[in-house]
């Protein structure tokens, strides 16, 4: 048996679907009194963002126990961050974009680059074979009708190739269809390559390092995984033994926002020329000006974030003639392909602004999810990985929007995967 009830709307009286047409639909919309909103609603539904929480209850027998149905509940649409891409094409002729550029100032130059590295090939011999046998588990789990696993396996395809020196658990958390539980179920286990050793990705952070500090240029090197997965205190260490000239400093979530730029000016003052931290805290109100060069060790999940956190360094009052941006990623993983979905979707507000450098349109990213869901579709596709030669080049004679620009406006929206969620690790399957 399954119930449904729906929450008080509250305002003007609602018709269901069987009533439209009808003599009571036909009061409601004559009698203008009673649109109580109607018109706003309908703007939100068309060029913005609306949600709907939808609430599945079990019912039990209060003498026996016995289950005895589902009751759903459905919430009112509430009315949630964000536009519509057909906004767009509303506002576009009544919108000026202003940039730094446009104040006739003299700025720095800003290059963005995208330095791919091949890993250690040990662990590329594990990496194929876990992705293989997750995509399988994937799979298989989707023609059941469970589609919950692939934020875990995208937290794992794009987080272990930079924790191989732990032992990795790829976890499924199973919900139960009666009960709703949900249980963990291990997919897979990965076992330690070794804390000692330094890896290909982590050595190529190293170099760089040195290179920059070798030439007067202090670094900002940003993780993702900074919560329950938190790689700081290793790259802190790293840098530490093997940049001769560093002074680190890990900037933390505890340290509240207002505060963080005169911790960080402190730090300055105390020698330090490497902040180690997640680009959430940085991306907003926080100048970076003592750290010309800008380094993603890791990517992030939010297109909005990385190009706030990029420009960090390029301001008017920059003393250094350049600013850089790089962004490391292993070569032919899942972070490949994030680079190269991230490089398509600048391109694209680039398209709309004119800009050739930083653009990010806020209001069209800020809390969504469409990132990791264009992460799936490529995982389906095996898309072909870009030459990474070619990403972040400006395109200065488009005018038109190509296959790819059109790819980003058709991104699903789905619920965004939290960093520190369970790492998908699989289930122990059949020894092949």
């Amino acid at each position: 048996q399954r119930v449904r009830n729906r929450y008080n709307w509250g305002g003007a009286e609602r018709i269901s679907r069987k009533q439209r047409g009808t003599h009571l639909f036909q009061s409601v919309i004559e009698g203008s009194s009673k649109q109580r909103g109607r018109a706003e609603s309908q703007w939100v539904n068309d060029m913005g963002v609306r949600e709907q929480v939808i609430e599945e209850r079990p019912s039990y027998d209060s003498n026996t126990g016995a289950f005895t149905g589902t009751s759903t509940y459905e919430r009112p649409y509430q009315e949630a961050p964000g536009i519509s891409p057909l906004l767009v094409a509303e506002v576009l002729d009544h919108a000026i974009f202003f940039s730094l550029a446009d104040l006739g100032k003299a700025l720095p130059e800003y290059e963005e680059i995208a330095l791919p590295v091949e890993l250690d090939a040990d662990l590329y011999e594990e990496y194929d074979r876990t992705r293989s046998l997750l995509k399988d588990y994937l799979i298989q789990r989707r023609w059941e009708g469970d589609t919950t696993f692939r934020g875990a396996y995208l937290q794992w395809a794009m987080g272990w190739v930079n924790t191989a020196f732990r032992p990795t658990e790829v976890i499924h958390n199973i919900k139960h269809a009666i009960s709703g539980e949900k249980r963990a179920h291990i997919v897979t286990r990965i076992g330690s390559f070794g804390e000692d050793r330094i890896y290909a990705k982590e050595q190529a952070l190293i170099d760089l390092l040195n290179e920059e500090l070798a030439n007067g240029r202090p670094c900002v090197v940003y993780l993702r995984q900074t919560a329950t997965k938190d790689i700081q205190p290793r790259i802190n260490r790293l840098i530490r033994k093997h940049v001769p000239d560093a002074v680190p400093y890990i900037l933390k979530n505890t340290v509240q926002a207002e505060r963080r730029e005169k911790v960080i000016n402190q730090q300055i003052a105390s020698g330090a020329n490497i902040i180690i931290c997640n680009p959430e805290l940085v991306k907003t109100g926080l100048d970076l000006i003592y750290f010309p060069t800008l380094i993603f060790f890791e990517i992030t999940f939010n297109l909005s974030t990385m190009m706030q956190a990029a420009a960090r360094a390029y301001r008017l009052n920059q003393t250094h003639e350049q600013c850089k941006t790089i962004y490391l990623f292993a070569e032919g993983t899942m972070e490949h392909t994030a680079v190269q979905l991230m490089s398509r979707k600048q391109r694209a507000a680039k398209l709309l602004t004119g800009d050739v450098g930083l653009t990010g349109l806020d209001a069209l990213t800020e809390g969504e999810s469409g990132f990791e869901e264009a992460l799936m579709d490529a995982i389906a596709k095996d898309e072909a990985l870009l030459d990474p030669s070619e990403m972040f080049k400006a395109s200065t004679g488009q005018s038109e929007v190509d296959s790819e620009d059109i790819a980003y406006w058709n991104v699903e929206v789905e619920d965004e995967v939290v960093e520190e969620t369970v790492i998908v690790e699989h289930i122990v399957p059949v020894e092949q």
